[in-house]
């Protein structure tokens, strides 16, 4: 559920169910002006193969909202 699309179309009924999101993205510098910004549910035991972005323009932040076992969920960067 993208609350930014692409080149930062906003999505204004998204937008107006999450207020505290919308403002806590609209702070941060940048964020709205290349792309996206949205939500996006994984089912348990999930595991995301490793990619990239086709530049190293933008960077990305993943947040866990709802993580019923916390300490087996893991974030790779690169190597790390």
């Amino acid at each position: 559920m993208f609350l930014y699309a692409a080149k930062g179309v906003r999505n204004e009924e998204l937008c107006r169910l999450c207020p505290e999101t919308t403002r806590l993205i609209e702070s941060l510098p940048l964020c709205t002006n290349f792309g996206f910004a949205m939500f996006s549910g994984l089912e348990p035991h999930t595991h995301i193969t490793p990619h990239t972005g086709s530049s190293n323009l933008r960077l990305r932040h993943h947040l866990g909202i709802n993580v019923p076992e916390a300490d087996k969920a893991k974030l790779r960067v690169g190597k790390e």
